[in-house]
């Protein structure tokens, strides 16, 4: 009885940390399913801590603080909750390797804004964002995504806070610093 509402004060701490540390340095635990996985598992032993404990007065003012809280989070035009609806059902996590820690990935912080292409430095226990740009690559006439690139390859870079990498497409190649 302890060691499952121990679990989830645990995975609530994570969850809570997980989120914490990528809106404030770009942090988050390694690749979009274990974040994804954390997400789930706190929500399903949510709904059993709920229902173990319905007949506790602190479960049901858990509860009520839980529905006030998705309530707050629909009045900024369901912005925020549609966010986390959107990131619970999205599987699609195509990663784009440059080198043996770095990953380009497409990747959007909200429903409504525009997705950009991330370079996701990769650390045994966690990744971090270490650069970004438009995701659109403009070749000729075309506007491309990442997935149309035919190569991607990390160029030689004189400064080390920056990433040179080209995109080699049919129709022609773009080079962006990120």
């Amino acid at each position: 009885m302890k060691i499952l509402l121990n679990t989830y004060i645990g995975l609530t701490v994570l969850l809570l940390t997980d989120l914490i540390l990528y809106l404030s340095k770009g942090i988050s635990l390694p690749g979009h399913i274990s974040d994804w996985a954390l997400f789930w598992l706190w929500t399903g032993l949510t709904f059993a801590i709920l229902i173990k404990y319905r007949n506790k007065k602190a479960a049901r003012m858990y509860v009520i603080a839980l529905v006030v809280f998705t309530i707050l989070t629909m009045v900024p035009m369901m912005i925020p909750f549609l966010t986390i609806f959107t990131f619970a059902g999205d599987l699609n996590d195509k990663r784009y390797r440059i080198n043996e820690t770095v990953e380009l990935m497409e990747f959007s912080k909200s429903v409504i804004s525009i997705p950009s292409v991330v370079a996701v430095k990769s650390f045994v226990l966690y990744e971090k964002i270490i650069g970004e740009t438009r995701f659109e690559f403009e070749v000729g006439d075309d506007y491309l995504r990442i997935e149309d690139a035919k190569e991607i390859e990390q160029l030689p870079n004189d400064k080390n806070d920056s990433l040179r990498i080209e995109f080699k497409f049919e129709t022609g190649n773009v080079i962006r610093t990120l």
